[in-house]
C-alpha cells in the first residue's frame, strides 16, 4: 500500500498526540493485532496435519493437532484480551487528555482568533474531530496492525509451504494494494471536505439555537432553514461522492478477491495432479488466502475510514498549533514585574496607535489621562475606537506604536495575570454561565466564601431579588442567564465586580439595554461600585455621563475634545453636537449621581 493510502507521517503525528502513552498503546494494539492474526496461521498448519492424518488414518496425529490448536486458542485469547485492554486504556486516557488540552488551548487563544472564528468551528474540532482521533486509535490503527501482521505472517507461511504459489499470490496482493492506493488521495481530499462540512453544520446548528428568538421575531425561519439546507446538501453530496468512490474501490477489490481465491484452488489442484504438493498444503493455502482476500476486500472501507480519521486529526492538530495569546506582557517570574498595591490607579494613553489590520488603523495617536479615582467617560460616534481602547487596556491586543501606562509603568511591564486583576469589566450584555447565581458571582473571586458572595450581592443591590427565589443563591440562571431579566443579570455582574474588588472599573454601555426601573437600580449599584475606584465609562446615551469628572470625545481614533460636561457645552464643539443629536439629558439617570 502506498503512503498515500496510509500516510505514515500523519499517523505518527496522531500517535504523538498520546505523548508517552503511545508506547503503551502500540504494545497493546500490535499485540492485539498479532494475536488475532496468529490464529488463522496456526489453523493452516493444523489443517495440514489433520488432512495428512486423515490420509494416513493416524488417530493420534489428529488428537495431537486438536490439543495443540485448543491450547493455542486459549493462550492467544487470553493474550489478546490483555493487549486489547491495554490499547483501549491508553487510547481512552489519551483522548481524555487531548480534550483537556484542546480546552486549555481555546482558553489561551488570543481574542482576535475568537473574533474571526465561529464558535461552531471550535465545537466541531473539540467533539467531532476529537472523536475521529479516538476512532483512529480504537479502530483504524488496530485494523492496520491486524492486516499488516496477518499479511506478513501469511506470506512468510506461504513461502515456507510452497514458494511458487506464494509468489503468484504476492503478485496479486500487490496489484490489489495498487488499485486501492489509487483512490486514497482523492478520498483524503473528500474527507477534508466532509470534516469541514460537518463543522459548518455545527455552526448552523449553534446559530439556530442561540438565535431562535431573533429568528422568530423577524420571521426569518425560511432564510435560516434554506441556509441550513444548503449546508446539509453540501454534506450529503460529499458523502455521496465518497460512497461512489468506495463502491468502485470495493468492486475492484471483490473482483481481485474472487480471482485470487479460486486461482489458488485451481493452481493447487494442478500442483496436486503433477505430484508437487499434497492436498493438506492446498487446503492450508486456501484458508490463508481466503482470510487475506477478505482483509483486502475490506481494505477499501478501511482506507475511507482512515482518511476520514486523519482529516479530523489534522483539524485537531491545526488547532493545537495555533499561536497562543501574544506574550507582550512580562512572563518571567524572576523579573520585577510591576504590581499595583494601592488603589485606585492612573491610566494614560500616550500617542497610541493600533489597527486590527496594519493598513487600517483604528487608533491614530490616542492620548488621554485618567487620574486616580476619577470617573472618565469616552463618547463619540460608533467605530471611533472607544471599545478598542478597552481591548488594549485588558491586553486582548497589542498596540503597534505609542504607549499605555498604569501608574506611570508601561503595560508591557505587567504580567498578564497581574494586569487583568486590576480590572472589573461590565459590558452591555453581562455574560452568565449555566449554573447557580452563587457560582456566577463567585467568578469574581473563585475561593470566596458564601458570606463574601452575599456581601457583594448586598452592595450590588441584588440580594433582595436573589433571596426572593425559592432556591435563593442556588437558583439556576439558565444558558446565558435566560431565566433572569436584563436588570437582574446586570446586578449579578456588578456583584461579581464587587467581589473581585479591582481598582479599575470599566462600564461598556452597561445600562443602555435596560428599562427605566432596572436602569435606576443598576445605576444605584454602579454608583457604589465606582466609589474610590478609577472608572472608565463608554456610553452612547450622554445623559449617563454628564456627571463624569472628565469626558473625552473620540473621533477617528483620536481625542478631539476633553473636559467636564459644562465645559464642553460652553465650547459648543463636537460634544455639543453629540448632545443635540442625543436629545435633552436626563440628569437623574446618571450612574454616579448622588442621591
Amino acid at each position: 500500500m502506498s503512503t498515500k493510502a496510509f500516510n505514515i507521517k500523519e499517523c505518527i503525528q496522531v500517535l504523538n498526540l498520546m505523548g508517552r502513552r503511545k508506547w503503551l498503546y502500540l504494545l497493546g494494539a500490535i499485540g492485539d493485532g498479532a494475536s488475532h492474526a496468529s490464529l488463522p496461521i496456526i489453523a493452516a498448519f493444523v489443517y495440514i496435519d489433520s488432512f495428512n492424518a486423515a490420509m494416513a488414518r493416524d488417530t493420534d496425529m489428529i488428537i495431537n493437532s486438536a490439543i495443540l490448536f485448543s491450547i493455542s486458542v486459549v493462550s492467544v485469547s487470553i493474550f489478546a484480551a490483555i493487549c486489547k485492554y491495554i490499547s483501549i486504556y491508553a487510547a481512552k486516557a489519551s483522548v481524555r487528555d487531548l480534550r483537556e488540552t484542546l480546552y486549555n488551548k481555546v482558553v489561551g487563544l488570543p481574542l482576535e482568533r475568537h473574533e474571526q472564528t465561529h464558535s461552531g468551528d471550535y465545537v466541531s474540532r473539540m467533539t467531532v474531530d476529537t472523536q475521529a482521533v479516538e476512532d483512529l486509535y480504537l479502530n483504524q490503527f488496530k485494523s492496520f496492525f491486524y492486516f499488516f501482521n496477518y499479511s506478513v505472517g501469511s506470506i512468510v507461511t506461504m513461502l515456507i509451504l510452497e514458494w511458487r504459489i506464494a509468489i503468484v499470490l504476492i503478485g496479486v496482493t500487490i496489484i490489489s494494494a495498487y488499485f486501492v492506493s489509487r483512490f486514497a488521495n482523492s478520498l483524503r481530499i473528500l474527507s477534508n471536505e466532509l470534516q469541514e462540512a460537518k463543522a459548518e453544520m455545527t455552526e448552523r446548528t449553534i446559530d439556530l439555537i442561540s438565535g431562535l428568538r431573533v429568528i422568530k421575531m423577524f420571521q426569518a425561519e425560511s432564510f435560516i432553514l434554506n441556509r441550513n439546507s444548503e449546508t446539509n446538501d453540501r454534506l450529503t453530496r460529499t458523502k455521496k461522492r465518497i460512497g461512489f468512490k468506495t463502491a468502485v474501490m470495493e468492486a475492484v477489490s471483490y473482483f481481485l478477491h474472487v480471482i485470487n481465491y479460486y486461482g489458488v484452488i485451481l493452481f493447487g489442484i494442478f500442483m496436486i495432479i503433477t505430484g508437487h504438493i499434497g492436498i493438506g498444503i492446498v487446503i492450508a493455502f486456501a484458508q490463508l488466502q481466503f482470510n487475506m482476500s477478505n482483509a483486502f476486500l475490506q481494505l477499501g472501507q478501511f482506507v475511507v475510514q482512515l482518511q476520514g480519521g486523519l482529516a479530523g486529526a489534522a483539524r485537531v492538530t491545526e488547532l493545537l498549533h495555533e499561536s497562543p495569546e501574544q506574550s507582550h506582557f512580562s512572563q518571567d517570574e524572576k523579573l520585577n514585574s510591576s504590581r499595583i498595591e494601592s488603589e485606585p490607579v492612573e491610566v494614560e494613553f500616550r500617542e497610541t496607535v493600533f489597527g486590527y489590520a496594519a493598513s487600517a488603523p483604528i487608533l491614530n495617536g490616542m492620548s488621554f489621562v485618567i487620574k486616580k479615582g476619577q470617573v472618565a467617560a469616552l463618547v463619540g460616534a460608533s467605530g471611533g475606537g472607544k471599545s478598542t481602547v478597552i481591548k488594549l487596556l485588558l491586553g486582548f491586543y497589542k498596540y503597534q506604536a505609542g504607549e499605555i501606562l498604569l501608574n506611570g509603568q508601561p503595560l508591557g511591564n505587567y504580567k498578564r495575570s497581574d494586569l487583568r486583576d486590576l480590572f472589573a469589566y461590565i459590558p452591555q450584555d453581562a455574560h452568565l454561565f449555566d449554573g447557580t447565581i452563587l457560582d456566577n458571582i463567585r467568578y469574581g473571586k473563585l475561593d470566596a466564601t458564601e458570606e463574601e458572595v452575599h456581601a457583594a450581592a448586598e452592595a450590588a443591590i441584588a440580594h433582595d431579588f436573589i433571596a426572593s427565589f425559592p432556591e435563593g443563591y442556588r437558583t439556576k440562571v439558565g444558558e446565558r442567564g435566560s431565566r433572569l431579566s436584563g436588570g437582574q443579570k446586570q446586578r449579578i455582574a456588578i456583584a461579581r465586580a464587587f467581589l473581585k474588588n479591582a481598582p479599575i472599573v470599566i462600564l461598556d454601555e452597561a445600562t443602555s439595554a435596560l428599562d427605566a426601573e432596572s436602569e435606576r437600580l443598576v445605576h444605584a449599584s454602579l454608583q457604589r461600585l465606582m466609589e474610590n475606584r478609577t472608572a472608565i465609562v463608554i456610553a452612547h446615551r450622554l445623559s449617563a455621563i454628564r456627571k463624569a469628572d472628565l469626558i473625552y470625545v473620540v473621533d477617528n481614533g483620536k481625542i478631539v475634545e476633553s473636559g467636564t460636561h459644562e465645559e464642553l457645552i460652553v465650547l459648543q464643539g463636537a460634544y455639543f453636537k453629540l448632545q443635540n443629536q442625543s436629545g435633552a439629558p436626563d440628569i437623574h439617570s446618571a450612574a454616579w449621581v448622588t442621591a
